[in-house]
């Protein structure tokens, strides 16, 4: 089988850093390229400093604002793993705009023009972050009141309206209806990814239960999203490590991608004391 030729964008962040580390321990099945703004390549984890080797042959170093050079990162290309954005909730909604909405087009635009067959968008849960704000038993979840929530009620399933509560969530919703838009109208595979909680130092949240995803889940489910069948032309999956305070339905991760969870919340919390 002939390599697969793959652009993270975003590839400097947490998340890119993951996917070049285990995608590129199989060299023989993907050709990795990368576009970021800056070069800084080098992470913490778990307490031990790991650097990417990103040979800067392979790197564009470019923000997704800038059509030309996305198009230029994108000739050849077989599959765009779609990281770069502003990722903070609290960004001003011009460089919002700038990252997650006009550039965000650029990379669909230049993928389109370029013949990319596959479009693996970070979306995050966040845009689903008002059930949980305004919504009992959520609420009631991600503040750790436990004896308020019922042995058994619905969870939130990627079919569910969307609820964001700021531009940054709103932004993520644009990028899955732009998705949809390519995939239903140029026939681009688009798999969009509703990203939970990934920290640096790989550790649940003290704030928020049911929302984590480790590295190591994180990691296989973008490899997953890689090596699904060509015939998988849209679909939205929350990514979340196993949790018994989830409550968010990430039955379709398994039922079509095959994907079990190799972390739990419990009981990265319990070994953390």
């Amino acid at each position: 089988m002939p390599q697969k030729k793959i652009l993270i964008t975003g590839a400097s962040g947490l998340i890119g850093k993951l996917s070049w580390s285990l995608l590129g321990s199989f060299p023989e099945k993907y050709d990795l390229y990368g576009l970021d703004c800056t070069t800084d390549f080098s992470f913490h984890a778990w307490g031990l400093y790991r650097k990417v080797d990103i040979p800067g042959s392979r790197m564009t170093i470019s923000d997704i604002s800038d059509y030309k050079k996305v198009s230029e990162a994108l000739a050849g290309i077989d599959t765009v793993i779609q990281l770069a954005a502003n990722p903070s909730p609290f960004a001003p909604w011009e460089e919002t705009l700038s990252a997650n909405i006009q550039g965000l087009h650029n990379v669909f635009e230049a993928s389109r023009i370029a013949g990319v067959k596959r479009i693996i968008y970070a979306s995050s849960i966040r845009v689903s972050e008002g059930y949980c704000t305004f919504e009992e038993p959520y609420r009631s979840i991600r503040d750790g009141n436990f004896k308020n929530v019922p042995d058994k009620f619905p969870l939130v399933k990627p079919s569910d309206p969307v609820r964001p509560i700021e531009a940054y969530g709103a932004s993520k919703v644009f990028g899955e209806a732009l998705a949809r838009v390519y995939s239903d109208v140029f026939g681009i595979s688009c798999i969009c990814l509703r990203i939970g909680l990934v920290s640096a130092d790989d550790t649940p949240s003290q704030k928020q239960a049911g929302i984590w995803c480790s590295h190591k889940d994180i990691s296989k489910i973008i490899q997953l999203c890689v090596d699904a069948p060509g015939d998988l032309k849209y679909e939205t999956f929350y990514c979340l490590s196993d949790s018994s305070h989830k409550w968010i339905d990430t039955s379709n991760l398994r039922d079509i991608l095959g994907f079990v969870p190799q972390d739990s919340e419990d009981s990265r919390k319990v070994m953390l004391g």
